[in-house]
């Protein structure tokens, strides 16, 4: 049963990618597929609460068939076109010159760690506390009781005593776990596993619309081997699967803004979309990239994208609280202020932030080597930089990362010291910027010169 969920999931979700696009790769549909598949269905087990209507695996299914059907009526044919395509594939017309050892030996030791950290992860059973009192115990009692406002809940909306704060997040992450659940699953784990590998597939073959086969192998790798990040697909915690939605929502705004190709902006509205169905808080990556949309929608004056863009990472975020507000959803402890709501100038509080944060991203036991890397590559692009070269892409990632770290200033730490919040929350919710970092790496103007001068000379065209 829970293979023919995903596979249902999977053509749901091809069935979007086709709806935004059928000029897609054959490898970036398949990696997209699952990703916004499965977020569709945790997003209807929402709608079905709303109204009603318990939710079951064959609930989830047949909506899944139903949407299948509607969202491919007028979008028949790329069916046919698929198989027509798949029909010309010809093996022994590949050029194997193409391919080489240096490309290889990086998927190839991809490959392995993924195989590796995954075998991990389905070996051992859920113990980490947010997971535990949050998100698994969340989709268990969806599974179980078929509703999103459940027995973990009172009549009044507020949730029992003694459950994690993160009982009350989007659901994506708790709803994918249902899913597991409903479908005959002991652990839910594996939907961590899926949300990861398929995230290396979409990244290789997303990165590779604008660089090499070598630099977007390249890309994965630094990405993998990032040691807390990767440790992350061996718990069943929601940091990961956030950064695989930001991660490749951020990519794509690139893809669109250097090629002007609109098929790219749609696809980064949904894959940030789905970041804030993750985490609420996720909002501050979207408000990043609304405000690089709104300069470039302006500019070239299409401003029905600037809506629709608008419109698609604003609804779920605004949906969920919705629904909060018609059950009134409240977490366990009530009256506690997370943030300073006004504005406000602490120079110590500044100091103290920048310490923790410093301490944090300079250990390579949490980041291996890539910021060190990643500042390296901007110091040597610096007249690049200064000739304007790539600016959207360094202001994608330096001023989120701004944004992102100012959030942490506005926090109330009243509830908890600032150096055990930057050191286990800022630390995890760092895992967004990872992909970024290691495209800009790979694809920052020095690097793609010499990956196209180095692809030329082993493939023998130069």
């Amino acid at each position: 049963m829970f293979t023919i969920s995903l596979i249902v999931f999977f053509l749901l979700g091809l069935s979007v990618v086709n709806l935004i696009s059928k000029d897609f790769s054959i490898g970036e549909k398949f990696g997209y597929s699952l990703l916004i598949g499965i977020p569709i269905n945790t997003f209807f087990i929402m709608v079905l609460s709303l109204v009603g209507v318990k939710v079951t695996a064959v609930t989830l299914l047949i909506i899944s068939i139903v949407l299948i059907i509607l969202l491919n009526i007028k979008n028949v044919n790329w069916i046919t076109e698929s198989i027509s395509d798949a029909k010309k594939i010809n093996l022994s017309k590949i050029n194997f010159k193409n391919y080489h050892l240096v490309w290889l030996s990086l998927l190839l030791i991809t490959a392995y760690i993924t195989y590796g950290i995954s075998a991990k992860n389905l070996y051992w059973p859920t113990f980490a506390f947010d997971s535990v009192a949050g998100y698994d115990l969340m989709g268990k009692v969806i599974a179980a009781e078929g509703s999103v406002f459940n027995s973990l809940f009172n009549e009044s909306g507020k949730a029992v005593a003694g459950s994690a704060h993160r009982i009350i997040y989007p659901p994506n992450m708790a709803g994918s776990f249902a899913i597991a659940y409903m479908n005959g699953l002991e652990l839910p784990k594996i939907m961590i596993t899926i949300f990861f590998v398929f995230f290396l597939i979409s990244l290789y073959f997303l990165s590779k619309k604008y660089n090499t086969k070598t630099g977007a192998a390249i890309i994965v790798f630094l990405t993998i081997i990032t040691p807390e990040m990767t440790s992350h697909a061996a718990l069943s915690l929601i940091n990961l699967p956030q950064a695989v939605f930001v991660g490749l929502g951020y990519i794509a705004v690139w893809l669109w803004i250097s090629n002007n190709d609109r098929k790219y902006l749609i696809l980064s509205a949904v894959f940030l979309a789905i970041n804030v169905w993750t985490r609420s808080d996720g909002i501050v990556f979207n408000f990043v990239a609304g405000l690089a949309v709104l300069y470039f929608c302006v500019k070239q004056k299409t401003y029905k994208d600037l809506v629709i863009f608008s419109s698609l990472v604003l609804f779920p975020f605004v949906a969920w609280y919705g629904f909060m507000a018609v059950y009134n959803i409240k977490a366990a402890v009530e009256n506690q202020q997370l943030l300073v709501t006004h504005l406000f100038w602490d120079p110590e509080k500044l100091r103290s932030l920048w310490g923790s944060v410093k301490f944090v991203l300079s250990s390579m036991n949490y980041y291996g080597a890539i910021l060190y890397i990643f500042f390296g590559a901007v110091a040597i692009n610096l007249y690049n930089i200064y000739k304007k070269e790539q600016l959207p892409l360094l202001f994608l990632i330096t001023f989120s990362w701004l944004t992102f770290t100012l959030f942490y200033y506005q926090i109330d730490y009243s509830w908890d010291s600032m150096q055990n919040v930057i050191s286990y929350s800022y630390k995890r919710a760092f895992f967004c910027f990872v992909p970024m970092l290691a495209f800009y790496i790979a694809s920052n103007k020095i690097s793609l010169n010499l990956l196209n001068k180095f692809e030329d000379f082993v493939t023998g065209k130069s």
